[in-house]
């Protein structure tokens, strides 16, 4: 009996890991390069883009709901807190996309290219530290009532 549930708990666990790894994958470091430059609602906006399929904010409660299985579920555990503080490994996962962009155009010569890829490695770079800390009170400002940012 008990060795079923930990068999059960691992899936979840593998499941859940599969996930955020999809999301990483599927992330365009461009996408992700506009919203470093737009400051709190360049934030807000990757946030929604990467998690509004499974995270809301109701504005009238002020409280964060997961998407779980076919229903909304109060947030009791900061789990959206956390997932602020994931925003910083997109960034960084970007900026080493923008790091690889530099490393092709100086090989290649093009040192516009190069300036530029480096340039936007230095900007998300930056964000990295800032959404580390996991700063969802302001974020929450920008979560727009219906997913989508206007």
């Amino acid at each position: 009996m008990e060795s079923s549930k930990v068999s059960e708990y691992q899936s979840q666990g593998r499941a859940k890991v599969a996930e955020e790894q999809a999301t990483f994958d599927n992330a365009d470091p461009d996408f992700i390069l506009a919203g470093a430059e737009g400051g709190e609602a360049g934030d807000a906006a990757v946030f929604v883009h990467l998690y509004s399929d499974r995270l809301c904010f109701d504005h009238t409660k002020g409280q964060h709901f997961f998407r779980k299985d076919h229903f909304w579920q109060r947030d009791e555990v900061n789990e959206a807190l956390a997932l602020v503080g994931s925003l910083a490994d997109h960034y960084l996962t970007a900026a080493k996309k923008y790091f690889f962009r530099r490393l092709n155009a100086e090989k290649a010569g093009d040192e516009k290219a190069a300036k530029a890829a480096a340039w936007s490695e230095k900007i998300l770079m930056g964000k990295v530290p800032l959404c580390a800390g996991g700063n969802i009170g302001r974020m929450s400002w920008y979560w727009p009532r219906r997913g989508k940012i206007p």
